[in-house]
């Protein structure tokens, strides 16, 4: 369960006035700056569900210029659009953009994994679930999304050996 509070005090107060709250996750607290408005649609149309309404405001916000400190969130959410819509080929386009921009996050390294997963890469998505793992080693949809490759990967197995 995630609560929201207040952490205007915590910052110099230059930054402070860019914050809009902070989530407290079992992980610790992230910090999540207000969005612009194109983005918090986006987002919003992600929460719904609807990835294609998403993705076209994705677009339209990066058309628009995202700030770089909303950069990272913006990809994430893009690639989980993507995901949505099974365009994992553009996904791992995008989670690999936000890597790139903060390679110590685990979230667009989980959403990465499930988009190998998905195009039925299974080794890759092991080795990208592991990699999260190493940011957030107690995240449980991560264990999960791990356990699932891991078994296709054991069955393809025993199938091949089966098979000889």
């Amino acid at each position: 369960m995630r609560r929201l509070i207040k952490v205007s005090c915590l910052m110099p107060a230059f930054f402070a006035s860019l914050l809009a709250m902070a989530s407290v996750t079992p992980g610790g607290v992230n910090i999540l700056l207000a969005p612009t408005k194109a983005l918090s649609e986006a987002n919003q149309a992600l929460r719904d569900g609807n990835g294609a309404e998403a993705i076209k405001l994705f677009r339209h916000a990066f058309s628009k210029g995202v700030a770089s400190v909303e950069s990272y969130g913006a990809h994430n959410n893009y690639c989980a659009a993507l995901n949505l819509i099974r365009d994992h080929e553009a996904a791992i386009e995008e989670c690999n953009r936000a890597v790139e921009i903060d390679r110590n996050r685990w979230e667009a390294r989980n959403n990465l994994g499930i988009a190998y997963f998905n195009l039925g890469r299974y080794q890759e998505a092991v080795h990208t679930f592991k990699t999260a793992l190493r940011y957030a080693p107690n995240d449980m949809l991560i264990r999960k999304n791990l356990r699932a490759s891991e078994n296709i990967l054991k069955s393809q197995a025993e199938y091949e050996t089966a098979a000889l």
